[in-house]
């Protein structure tokens, strides 16, 4: 269901294109002349020139260039490929293909009020001319199908933008708030530990210390004798006599 929007809208694009392009071959406005309420001329304006009709059962004839005719079919040649191509990067989602999107559909909008603007001169013409000329001669233009497909191609082109440019905001916003929450996720989440990267200090053992070495004894000369060791010896408490507890004293070997 998230690739309706963009299939529904591609289609209206597609469909707008069609009817430009086909508006371009049909009349967008005719002119009548007539003399005494007898049709003389008809002229009909497309696109691409005008053609002749010289009155009531004679063959169609074209103009051949001699009058001249503005080319409104270029500029509806033009909108209608780019609503085609639009209608193509519809199916993504993404600035380009809303660019394309705006772009074509503002081409068909401006189209349509172009000839709008220009049936509407035509249209006044006949409230210029009296209701009853004198000579006979009457002159009518009205509208033709043709302008009705142009009509109908741009309000299919915005039903279109309608449709596609609400959803491609829909769909980046959903994506940046699944990009926040992610990153919110992530920066909550405690982190595991790890091994320590430094190099691990090795342990400090005790080494033993090296004996004090004895100075050398002069030769000839007795060595100084050590004192003896006494071992379980107490100490006189303070203010009595050193000769106190010579019994607790071991015998000299």
């Amino acid at each position: 269901m998230a690739r309706f929007p963009r299939i529904f809208g591609a289609v209206l694009t597609l469909a707008s294109a069609g009817l430009l392009l086909v508006s371009s071959f049909l009349p967008l406005v005719r002119l009548v002349q007539s003399v005494n309420g007898v049709p003389l001329l008809q002229m009909d304006r497309t696109g691409w020139g005008q053609v002749l009709a010289p009155g009531p059962g004679e063959p169609t004839i074209s103009d051949d260039g001699k009058i001249h005719s503005p080319l409104y079919g270029i500029p509806v040649l033009v909108v209608a490929v780019g609503l085609v191509l639009a209608g193509v990067l519809a199916l993504r989602v993404g600035r380009r293909a809303a660019l394309a999107v705006s772009a074509a559909v503002a081409g068909a909008v401006v189209v349509a009020l172009m000839l709008g603007m220009e049936i509407e001169s035509a249209l006044n013409f006949n409230d210029a001319q009296p209701a009853e000329p004198s000579t006979g001669n009457l002159s009518v233009y009205s509208i033709q199908p043709g302008f009705w497909f142009v009509v109908a191609a741009a309000a299919t082109a915005l039903a279109a933008a309608a449709v596609l440019l609400p959803h491609r905001r829909r769909v980046e916003t959903e994506a940046d708030d699944e990009g926040d929450e992610v990153q919110v996720s992530m920066l909550s989440a405690d982190p595991e530990p790890g091994p320590s990267e430094g190099p691990t200090a090795a342990p400090e053992r005790g080494w033993p210390s090296a004996p004090e070495a004895t100075p050398p004894v002069p030769q000839g000369a007795a060595p100084e004798p050590s004192p003896p060791r006494v071992t379980g010896a107490r100490w006189p408490a303070p203010g009595a006599s050193a000769l106190d507890g010579e019994d607790d004293l071991p015998a000299a070997r």
